[in-house]
C-alpha cells in the first residue's frame, strides 16, 4: 500500500530562500517540498524564535553568520529553540568559518555544527576537511551532493560577438576572467600580476574581483573593475564574452566556490590552482597551474586553443553530473532520510 506520508509536502525553513544555491534546488522539488523564509527584523527577533519554528519539518541552514546578528548566546537560543520545536537541522557547509572570519563567528560555526542532524557537504575534500575541524555529533549524518550548476538561471541570449560589439571589447584576443566576490585566499593580485609578466599580445584579462586597494599593471591587456554585485544578465555576459576563468585559490580556508557553477553552465575551462576542491570538481574542466604566480605565467605563455577546448569539452560533460534536478533529487532523499531518523530518535 502507498504510504499516504508520501503525498505531504515536507515542509523546509530555510536560512536564505532566495539565494541562488537555494532557488535553483527548490524550485525542482516544488509540489513535494514546501520551503520558506525565515521572517525576522534587523536583529532577528521580529517575533519569537518559536514562532518562526512553527509549522515546518525541517531548518536548512546555509551561512551561520547571516542568519542573525555575530552573537554567540544569541545562536544558542535559536538553535535550542529549533530542537525544542522537533525541527530536524540539516545543514549545506559552504563553508568551515565566515569569509571575514573571528573569534566569534568561529564560535558561531562550531555551535551549529554540534547541532546539525545532518550536514550536505560540496566535495569529498571538504567533507573530510570538516570533519577534522567542526565538532559534530557522532550520530550527525554526512553527505557529499556537489554544488548544482546554474544553468537554469542563466537568461542572457546575446552572443559573445553581440556582447563584444555592444561593450567595445576586442574580438581577437583569447580572452579570460576572474569574477565573484574578493575572498581571504584568493589571489587575485598575485594572478594579475603573474598575467602582466606574460609575454602574448593575443590574450586579455578582465578581473571583476578586486576589493580596490591593489596595484593595477600598465598593462594594455588587462581591465579590471572593482568588485560589486550585478544583476544575472550583467554577470553572465561577463562570462559569454570569455574564453575561460581563473581560479587563484591559495592558502585559504574555503571549501567551496559557487564559480564553479558558473563555470560548468556555461561551459567554460577554468585554470586552476592546487587547491583540492577545485581539482575533485572540475576534473579535466581544469587546467591546472600550480601553486606560485610564476606557474601561472608559465600556464599562460603556453596555453593554446587545444587545451582550452578539450577543458571546455569536459565542463559541458560536468553539465550532467551537476545537474541541479540531479543535485534536488538527492537533497530530498537525504532530507527525509535525516527526518526520520531525527523522529525515531526522539520518540
Amino acid at each position: 500500500m502507498e504510504d499516504s506520508r508520501e503525498s505531504v509536502p515536507l515542509r523546509v525553513l530555510t536560512s536564505h530562500a532566495g539565494t541562488e544555491y537555494h532557488r535553483v534546488i527548490y524550485d525542482r522539488l516544488a509540489g513535494r517540498v514546501t520551503d520558506s523564509g525565515l521572517g525576522q527584523s534587523g536583529n532577528g527577533k521580529a517575533r519569537s524564535f518559536d514562532e518562526m519554528l512553527a509549522d515546518a519539518d525541517i531548518f536548512h541552514l546555509h551561512w551561520p553568520e547571516w542568519l542573525l546578528p555575530p552573537d554567540v548566546g544569541l545562536h544558542y537560543q535559536f538553535a535550542t529553540a529549533l530542537k525544542r520545536s522537533g525541527l530536524t537541522l540539516i545543514t549545506s557547509q559552504h563553508n568551515l568559518r565566515a569569509h571575514r572570519p573571528n573569534e566569534t563567528l568561529d564560535q558561531i560555526y562550531g555551535l551549529w555544527a554540534g547541532f546539525a542532524d545532518g550536514v550536505i557537504h560540496h566535495s569529498q575534500w571538504g567533507m573530510e576537511r570538516a570533519l577534522a575541524i567542526l565538532p559534530y555529533r557522532a550520530d550527525c549524518r554526512h553527505i557529499v551532493i556537489g554544488h548544482p550548476h546554474f544553468g537554469p538561471l542563466i537568461t542572457q541570449r546575446d552572443t559573445r560577438q553581440e556582447i563584444e560589439q555592444q561593450l567595445g571589447w576586442r574580438t581577437d584576443v583569447t580572452r579570460l576572467s576572474i569574477v565573484g566576490a574578493p575572498r581571504p585566499g584568493k589571489e587575485v593580485d598575485e594572478a594579475i600580476a603573474a598575467f602582466a609578466r606574460t609575454s602574448r599580445p593575443d590574450l586579455e584579462l578582465r578581473v571583476f574581483s578586486v576589493d580596490g586597494k591593489g596595484p593595477v599593471p600598465d598593462d594594455p591587456r588587462i581591465f579590471v573593475e572593482p568588485y560589486s554585485r550585478v544583476d544575472r544578465s550583467t554577470y553572465d555576459r561577463r562570462l559569454i564574452a570569455s574564453d575561460a576563468l581563473i581560479m587563484p585559490f591559495h592558502r585559504t580556508l574555503m571549501v567551496t566556490t559557487g564559480t564553479v557553477a558558473d563555470a560548468i553552465a556555461h561551459g567554460l575551462p577554468s585554470l586552476t590552482s592546487d587547491w583540492p576542491f577545485l581539482e575533485e570538481v572540475l576534473g579535466d574542466a581544469a587546467i591546472p597551474y600550480g601553486t606560485h604566480p610564476a606557474e601561472l605565467s608559465t600556464c599562460l605563455e603556453h596555453l593554446d586553443r587545444t587545451q582550452l577546448q578539450h577543458a571546455a569539452d569536459a565542463a559541458v560533460a560536468l553539465q550532467a553530473r551537476y545537474d541541479p534536478a540531479a543535485t534536488a533529487e538527492a537533497l530530498f532523499a537525504f532530507a527525509k532520510e535525516v527526518r526520520t531518523s531525527t523522529l525515531a530518535h526522539s520518540r
